[in-house]
C-alpha cells in the first residue's frame, strides 16, 4: 500500500471513479495521506487482514488542540523575549514569510489572546498579553 501499488477488487469501479476525477491517479492515495500528516505527533492507523484494510484518520483540529500554540506562532512569541513590542515586519523577517500570511499569524496570536493590538494603520504594534 506504501509504495503506491494498486491492486483493485473491482477494476470497472475504479475505472468509473477515474473517469469521474473520484481519484486523480492509481496508487497515490495512501502516501498523500501518510505526508499530509507529517507534522502531527498522531498518524493514522492502519490494519490489515487477509483481504481487507482499514484507516482510521485521526481529526487534526483535536490533535493540535493538545498545544495552544502552532510552529510559527512560537517562534513570534519568543520575537518578546527581546523587545517588549513586534511590528508585523518583524514576523515577515523572522519567519521569511509574506505580509499576508505575517498577519494571519498575527491574527491567530490575537484570537488566542497571547498578544493585543495597540495602535492602528501603520503604527499597529502587537505587546504579549499578561
Amino acid at each position: 500500500m506504501m509504495l503506491g501499488v494498486s491492486v483493485f477488487r473491482n477494476k470497472n469501479h475504479a475505472d468509473v471513479f477515474y473517469r469521474l476525477t473520484l481519484i486523480e491517479a492509481y496508487g497515490v492515495g495512501m502516501p498523500k495521506i501518510m505526508r499530509s500528516y507529517a507534522e502531527y505527533h498522531v498518524k493514522p492507523h492502519i490494519e490489515v487482514t487477509d483481504n481487507v484494510f482499514k484507516i482510521t484518520l485521526p481529526n487534526t483540529n483535536e490533535a493540535s488542540k493538545g498545544t495552544l500554540y502552532n510552529d510559527n506562532e512560537r517562534i513570534v512569541l519568543n520575537l518578546f523575549t527581546n523587545k517588549y513590542s513586534i511590528v508585523r515586519k518583524d514576523v515577515e523577517a523572522v519567519l521569511t514569510i509574506s505580509q499576508t500570511m505575517a498577519g494571519r499569524i498575527l491574527k491567530g496570536l490575537v484570537d488566542k489572546r497571547g498578544i493585543r493590538i495597540v495602535g492602528g494603520g501603520k503604527n499597529t504594534r502587537y505587546v504579549l498579553n499578561k
